[in-house]
């Protein structure tokens, strides 16, 4: 899955709080690996493919994992 690191953190997650400090560590690492080298990806996420206009890869940061999505705003996209 995402590594045995972050599978261990995942799996003692107990509170409100563990669950924040998990989703800002993934999300800081997304923006520091960014600002470093262009690409977001980093160990404690599962691989982010390039943003391209047919496939839209979005990450969807969620307090206990995050998930590639793709196009997941397509409906209301449509609706504008």
């Amino acid at each position: 899955m995402l590594g045995d690191k972050t599978d261990k953190l995942l799996s003692e997650l107990q509170t409100e709080q563990d669950y924040g400090i998990f989703l800002a560590a993934q999300m800081s690492g997304a923006f520091v690996a960014f600002a470093r080298s262009g690409n977001p990806n980093h160990a404690g996420l599962p691989q982010w493919p390039t943003f391209t206009t047919p496939t839209r890869a979005t990450m969807v940061f969620e307090n206990d994992r995050s998930v590639v999505r793709n196009d997941p705003d397509a409906e209301a996209r449509r609706l504008i």
